[in-house]
């Protein structure tokens, strides 16, 4: 019954192709669908309205709209939209770096917005080497860890599993190509993607500040897992700390890395 769905995640995750099997193989009837990108050149002279009014004269009940960051100010016809035509259901996709919520349009009580990961080692083990294992508690886990691990050995070995995983592991395309250099290649692209196009037009950064946190992203890769010492990134990168904790924050948001919050108390915990 939700009206406005949304999907987050990184680039290559799999939001598109979540969306397209949602229409072809659970939405009752197709023909009354329409799925767009909101950075086709269509838009170039139509707006993201003009496309619901067409389509609601048209009898359509849902619209899919992919990439929906790319639309500028696409919150208030989103809004527009939902009021005026209470019969259409719409379903958005949009960069993880991006606050959905943040616009001047208030879409929190009317929208359910959900992130879509990576994959997990298990749908990794699914998808690839077609090893159904069940679901695992956290809490299971750490009551019963032998157990677990006999009832997983049984199936594999999967210590050598698990690193593959790491290195090409999260991707769902990544488990269907076994060349390992198109896949580095793919990887590449989604990263440069991410901070050239979605935080460029996000965050309005200009090419010296992407290239600013592509070097950041260098020096966190070399290093991670380690602890940053801030004023040694931002005096070796020329920037000045607050900037160097900006950069952090939207890649993080980007999941571009994950970092981990000290823990403390009072002010500490701002640290």
């Amino acid at each position: 019954d939700q009206r406005i769905l949304g999907i987050k995640g990184l680039r290559g995750v799999g939001k598109t192709t979540i969306m397209l099997q949602y229409l072809k193989n659970h939405y009752e009837n197709p023909n009354l669908a329409l799925y767009v990108t909101a950075d086709a050149p269509w838009f170039y002279s139509n707006s993201l309205y003009d496309v619901v009014e067409e389509w609601s004269k048209l009898g359509g009940k849902l619209l899919l709209i992919d990439e929906i960051h790319k639309y500028p100010l696409w919150y208030r016809e989103l809004k527009v939209s939902y009021e005026a035509h209470p019969e259409m259901q719409f379903i958005f996709s949009a960069s993880s770096a991006y606050d959905v919520f943040k616009g001047e349009a208030d879409l929190s009580r009317r929208a359910i917005v959900q992130e879509l990961p990576g994959m997990s080692f298990r749908e990794y083990l699914q998808l690839s080497h077609n090893v159904d294992l069940e679901v695992v508690s956290l809490d299971k886990l750490l009551a019963e860890p032998s157990e677990v691990a006999k009832s997983v050995n049984q199936y594999i070995k999967p210590i050598p599993l698990f690193k593959q995983y790491l290195k090409s592991g999260y991707f769902p395309f990544s488990s269907l190509e076994s060349d390992a250099g198109i896949n580095l290649d793919r990887l590449i692209r989604i990263v440069n993607t991410i901070l050239e196009n979605d935080l460029a037009f996000i965050e309005d950064y200009s090419a010296s500040n992407v290239l600013k946190m592509k070097k950041l992203l260098g020096i966190i890769a070399e290093s991670a897992p380690f602890e940053p010492n801030i004023s040694k990134i931002a005096q070796k990168l020329k920037l000045g700390r607050n900037t160097i904790y900006n950069y952090l924050k939207h890649l993080a948001d980007a999941r571009l890395l994950n970092y981990l919050q000290k823990q403390g108390k009072g002010i500490a915990s701002l640290q």
